[in-house]
């Protein structure tokens, strides 16, 4: 998934997804800029962006050792689609490209107040976790013994 480690299911507690995560975010920005170089249409770019974003929230939280609260997350905070998101900005009276524009800041746009709780500076991100075994329980610890996984936080 967007030249990141091949990690296991159930392998990360959530401070270690949320990692992930935000490296993921740091491809998509490099993918946009690659992009707009090659003058792909701003429609195409959002289009792409959208669908990268889903698929990175989707994948980390597959990596989430606690299946509960993926689960939870799944149901709870669903990836909208291409069009959802079209719709929300024209709801909001935003038009022509800026819709666009305004979905590719969206797909490369986390929750600070999340990032703020694992305490994970997006500006000065830690390296990668290691890849390990699935973990074999729902809600199990975090696998590098770190006391990183909080409950009630969305990746």
């Amino acid at each position: 998934m967007l030249g990141l480690p091949d990690y296991n299911e159930a392998s990360l507690c959530w401070r270690e997804t949320r990692i992930v995560y935000l490296h993921g975010e740091l491809v998509l920005e490099e993918r946009e800029r690659e992009l707009r170089e090659k003058g792909v249409a701003l429609e195409e770019i959002a289009r792409r962006l959208c669908r990268l974003r889903t698929d990175l929230r989707s994948w980390t939280r597959t990596l989430m050792s606690d299946r509960r609260e993926a689960a939870k997350l799944e149901t709870g905070d669903p990836n909208p689609t291409f069009d959802e998101l079209l719709t929300k900005w024209e709801n909001k009276k935003v038009t022509g490209d800026k819709r666009y524009e305004r979905i590719i800041k969206g797909a490369k746009a986390s929750r600070a107040s999340v990032n703020e709780l694992l305490k994970i500076p997006p500006t000065d991100l830690p390296p990668l976790p290691r890849v390990l075994p699935s973990s074999p329980t729902d809600a199990a610890p975090c696998p590098t013994g770190a006391a990183c996984c909080l409950p009630n936080v969305a990746p």
